[in-house]
């Protein structure tokens, strides 16, 4: 019917039918068959060469390519825990399904990475009445994140402060769910050094002004007593003394345990 057409019509319709024709196939929209990923679980933990260091008291775990945890650990101090709080993620297409994720703690790992590590530097495996954690979560319908804590007894890294380095390997497994092998595994590392604080500072003058160069370690507040009744919480102020005489200024560097753990600095001051 077409070939009719076309014969018997003039040079205009001719170029109108082929232009439609053209246009047509040009945006003709094509559906295949593809093959999508299977999920697959993993923990974002183990994403640093398979290591969750805590080694500074930021609590902020600083540039995260995906959602989760924010903080590299919390500190209860009524219930004597330092707690790390850890996840299971899922990547796939959709978050469709129940499962369960098995977790274990598995210390051959630590044992390997000591192997490679100085004397000076030797991981020390957290003990089994140190610490506690559930041995399976349960990935929800809908949702691409499981969490779970790591909760270690808070009085166990204050007696052994400030120079071991604890380990935990935590590995996951699941019947139900594909895991990547490469991020199956995260060696948790806590340096005990971080849980207290030590108050240390400089300081020079300009007539009566005084400025104060905070260098403490480990210290996540601080207050300043500048021995004539004024006070301060900032890290590094100034101040100016009203008067000539000699003063005590004070810093109390306060850790990450709060009132539990202070540091105390002073230095005599004499302003002319």
């Amino acid at each position: 019917m077409t070939e009719k057409i076309i014969a018997g019509a003039p040079s205009f319709i001719i170029i109108s039918i082929i232009s439609i024709l053209l246009f047509s196939c040009e945006n003709e929209t094509i559906v295949r068959d593809a093959d999508y990923p299977e999920q697959l679980i993993y923990l974002p933990a183990a994403y640093s060469n398979g290591q969750f260091v805590i080694d500074d008291i930021t609590r902020k775990r600083g540039e995260q390519p995906i959602e989760g945890y924010l903080y590299k650990y919390i500190v209860d101090n009524d219930a004597n825990r330092f707690i790390v709080p850890l996840s299971v993620y899922r990547a796939g297409v959709d978050n469709s399904g129940n499962f369960r994720v098995d977790i274990e703690v598995n210390n051959d790992t630590i044992a390997v990475l000591n192997e490679d590590r100085d004397l000076s530097d030797i991981l020390y495996v957290i003990p089994e009445d140190k610490y506690a954690m559930v041995n399976s979560v349960e990935m929800r319908n809908g949702e691409g994140i499981a969490r779970f804590d790591l909760n270690i007894d808070l009085d166990y890294l204050l007696d052994n402060y400030p120079d071991k380095l604890f380990a935990l390997a935590v590995h996951i497994s699941s019947d139900e769910r594909e895991v990547n092998p490469d991020l199956s595994t995260a060696v948790v590392i806590i340096h005990s050094k971080i849980m207290k604080p030590t108050a240390d500072f400089t300081l020079s003058l300009e007539g009566r002004k005084a400025f104060f160069d905070n260098n403490s370690l480990m210290a996540s507040s601080y207050v300043w007593d500048f021995g004539d009744g004024y006070y301060s919480d900032e890290e590094s102020p100034s101040h100016t003394y009203s008067s000539p005489g000699t003063y005590k200024a004070t810093l109390t560097a306060v850790g990450i345990t709060g009132n539990r753990d202070r540091s105390v600095e002073s230095i005599e001051i004499t302003v002319y």
